[in-house]
């Protein structure tokens, strides 16, 4: 017996009242002595980032990035005196950085780097995030990521960040048979526990091969723990937990169906709310404060319970979901985020933005309107999820401002009809008006050409008459210069043949003897008389002193004033060589 250690009684060993194994969680630093198996992984890291100053460790989800780093990685630089800063990007990356000191003092460790893109939703935010990691490798320090594979790609669009962590890259792959052999019989050999022959074998044909496997193998080591026999982790006790695959489900649904309903109903809540859709649909874990699940005692239970069986963690005073894989293994889990993926996404949002509010001293800048608003409220309606009160307040403001704003736009509404309709009631009056205005001016513009016209046609009248009355006075007078004053008075007028004269008409003298024509001469300036027998007379208009002797027109006498308002503008002297002179 002394020949061979595992044939020694139990009472020959220290063993361990704690459990030597994580389940789901990742191994921390503080766990650094129980963390076997990437001791090879380990040593190539800290060479990276010896010759780099970069190390970036990628692989897919549940490879064993985070316990690579956590207790594998910074222990080692920590017992060589290097600082080291650890943080997560959680929905608000920079403000992971605040305790980061400046001038590359520290190797700034990244873990879940992922989250600055699945997490947080603001790209600006994002871009300073990634622009303060390059530019603490600028100023000189060190720096460690932990990033799932298949976000990789979501670096390209910060080039200074991406180009510096290629340097460092370091692609995590699955771990071969021994070094599974090596996880799974090192901590039990620290613990002081025995594993039953053939339990590794099944192990690590379980595992082997399967990139995803460590948490879930981690689990059921954790299980089988809890049904060993005495210090001896046995293969019955194995096949009692349901095996690699099915431990996980196994656990969480025999919690789940210790609960009573409303029991059921907090923890769909809760895990619903420590899940969030990432942009390209995938679910990710989301941190949370105990207080934002914590909502009552009740909540506070559930939230030690799913502590208790390592299905959430708590860091401080921050919860999220022990593993992602959880969300695989669990088909209870899995049907609840298909169900309501949308409903996942107004929750998340909900929940940062009462946070927000509340943190801003509840401005209503921050509340919500419109879709928001109204979609929020029918996913609360439809899910009836457990809110806390600040989330409660926050909508119920935000209910309260939207309906204050719709009474204030439907007064404004009905203000602007009331002004409307009094607007086309005086526009109309104003288009009567006018029309009126318009038919008034018409009518008065054709009276005023009737009155024109008739004025026209009285003048006409009286001139047509006064022309008579000289046509019959050059007609009947013997003496040739009234004659000629009648016909002239009668060409001024131009109505003595019953036509409207022109400079250059003409009229009949019938009276004269031999009988003659007058024609206006074309400057203007007198009269051309012309006689049948060929003889002519020149008529002169220009004024001279014959104008003041009197004249006799239709039978009476004109004075000087009244020649002038028959022939208006001029005087006219009428002169003939042929007549005596004085005539």
């Amino acid at each position: 017996m002394r020949q061979d250690p595992t044939l020694s009684p139990p009472e020959a060993h220290t063993v361990s009242a704690f459990c030597p194994y994580r389940g789901l969680l990742p191994y921390g630093a503080e766990d650094a002595d129980s963390f076997f198996g990437r001791e090879d992984d380990v040593t190539a890291c800290l060479r990276r980032l010896r010759d780099a100053g970069v190390l970036t460790v990628v692989g897919p989800s549940g490879i064993g990035k985070s316990s690579l780093v956590l207790a594998g990685v910074v222990p080692a630089l920590t017992r060589a005196g290097t600082s080291v800063f650890v943080t997560t990007p959680g929905a608000h990356p920079l403000d992971s950085l605040t305790g980061l000191k400046p001038r590359g003092r520290q190797t700034l460790v990244v873990d879940q780097a992922e989250e600055a893109v699945t997490v947080c939703f603001h790209a600006a935010e994002r871009e300073r995030y990634f622009a303060a990691l390059a530019a603490h490798v600028g100023a000189g320090g060190a720096l460690v990521l932990s990033l799932r594979a298949d976000h990789i790609g979501d670096l390209a669009p910060y080039p200074d960040v991406a180009r510096v962590l290629e340097e460092g890259l370091y692609l995590l792959g699955p771990m071969g048979e021994a070094d599974l052999r090596s996880a799974v019989e090192g901590p039990a050999r620290r613990a002081g526990l025995r594993l039953e022959p053939g339990l590794v074998d099944l192990l690590v044909r379980e595992v082997e091969g399967e990139p995803a496997a460590l948490p879930l193998l981690s689990h059921v080591l954790r299980e089988t723990w809890a049904r060993r026999e005495g210090p001896t982790l046995t293969v019955a006790g194995y096949r009692d937990t349901g095996g690699v695959r099915h431990a996980v489900a196994q656990s969480a649904e025999a919690l789940y169906d210790s609960m009573d309903d409303a029991q059921r109903g907090r923890l769909r809540s809760l895990l619903l709310r420590l899940v969030t859709p990432s942009e390209d649909g995938d679910a990710v874990r989301a941190r949370l404060s105990r207080a934002n699940l914590a909502m009552d005692e009740a909540h506070l239970q559930l939230v030690e319970q799913l502590v208790d069986a390592r299905l959430v963690s708590i860091d401080g005073d921050t919860v999220q979901i022990a593993h992602e894989a959880l969300f695989r293994v669990w088909p209870r889990l899995r049907g609840w985020l298909d169900d309501d993926v949308e409903g996942q996404r107004l929750c998340h949002h909900l929940v940062g933005a009462a946070d927000a509010w509340d943190a801003m001293d509840r401005p209503e800048s921050e509340l919500y309107r419109g879709l928001r608003l109204t979609r929020t409220l029918e996913w609360r309606e439809r899910a009836r999820p457990d809110l806390n009160d600040i989330e409660c307040a926050f909508l119920a403001e935000s209910s309260a401002l939207s309906e204050s704003e719709l009474r204030t736009a439907q007064e404004r509404v009905r203000r602007e009809r009331r002004v409307n309709r009094r607007l086309r009631g005086a526009l109309t009056g104003v288009a009567v008006l006018a029309v009126f205005g318009l038919v008034t001016g018409v009518l008065a513009v054709r009276s005023a050409e009737r009155s024109e016209g008739d004025r026209d046609r009285a003048r006409s009248a009286a001139d047509l008459a006064d022309a008579r009355a000289a046509g019959a006075v050059a007609l009947q007078h013997q003496d040739r210069s009234v004659t000629q004053f009648a016909t002239l008075r009668a060409d001024r007028i131009g109505l003595f043949d019953g036509t409207t004269g022109a400079p250059q008409g003409t009229i009949s003298l019938p009276s004269l003897t031999p009988a003659a024509r007058i024609t206006y001469l074309p400057d203007s300036s007198g009269l051309l008389v012309a006689g049948l027998d060929g003889r002519t007379w020149t008529v002169d208009t220009k004024q001279g002193p014959w104008v003041d002797r009197a004249c006799a027109i239709a039978g009476r006498n004109l004075s000087h004033a009244e020649w002038k308002e028959y022939f208006p503008g001029r005087a006219y002297e009428i002169t003939c060589p042929q007549w005596p002179a004085g005539s």
